[in-house]
């Protein structure tokens, strides 16, 4: 059996697959584009899903992925919010 290093962990994670990184610059973009980069306004994640025409599931697991990277905040599992970068 192999050991397990980094380059085993990204690929397991979808890191650096362009499918994957597409998909997440793609919600990230949307959410962006519909707060207007307000971080007091908040999505309500069905609705996302919607738009972005993606199971809630699929969802979940991008927007955890950006909220592990500090990038969007997820509130009660029912909406998400920008993080504000300044």
């Amino acid at each position: 059996m192999g050991r397990i290093t980094h380059k085993g962990i990204m690929e397991v994670e979808g890191n650096g697959i362009p499918e994957r990184d597409k998909a997440r610059q793609q919600v990230l973009a949307r959410i962006n584009e519909l707060t207007s980069g307000d971080p007091d306004v908040y999505l309500s994640i069905d609705a996302l899903a919607g738009e972005l025409n993606m199971m809630r599931y699929e969802l979940f697991d991008i927007l955890n992925f950006l909220q592990g990277e500090g990038l969007v905040r997820i509130l009660s599992r029912m909406s998400v919010a920008i993080i504000n970068r300044d």
